[in-house]
């Protein structure tokens, strides 16, 4: 039966509407098609290297060296093949954020999130030849899993 949400009709009460709610949630991300989960641990990897990126060039590491700095900290060849596919978009995403920092002095956690954020998803949708909906939809849950 359809759920109707604040309505007595349906013989639930508002505590089992938001339980319900709750439970499609859950029913939802583990219902998330087998594409999206299949690349979700390439995306957190890519989502740690450019906190890491990010991180070197706030702690004063060269620009130019800042990559292969993040790789020597990276054990792993699933890592390195990621890398290598990935480098032209972490040159580019090193590029744009000291070009943002020197513009500005300091980048806004909003325009460096957003930035980070567009910077993992192209890399993804090119590495796992995804559609742009399907990249940013398991970035999202990088982000989510790595931060949490």
């Amino acid at each position: 039966m359809k759920r109707k949400l604040f309505s007595k009709s349906d013989n639930t009460t508002f505590i089992h509407d938001v339980q319900g709610i709750s439970q499609d949630v859950k029913d939802w991300f583990n219902s998330l098609p087998l594409k999206l989960k299949e690349w979700l641990t390439e995306a957190e990897t890519i989502v740690d290297f450019i906190e890491r990126i990010d991180q070197a060039l706030l702690d004063g590491q060269p620009a130019d060296e800042v990559i292969d700095f993040v790789l020597a900290q990276i054990p792993g060849s699933a890592d390195e093949e990621i890398y290598e596919f990935a480098k032209e978009w972490l040159h580019e995403f090193v590029i744009d954020l000291r070009d943002y920092i020197e513009e500005a002095n300091e980048i806004s956690d909003y325009e460096g999130g957003i930035l980070k954020f567009v910077t993992a998803s192209q890399i993804l949708q090119g590495y796992a030849e995804i559609s742009q909906l399907e990249a940013d939809t398991i970035t999202q849950n990088a982000v989510y899993f790595y931060k949490s």
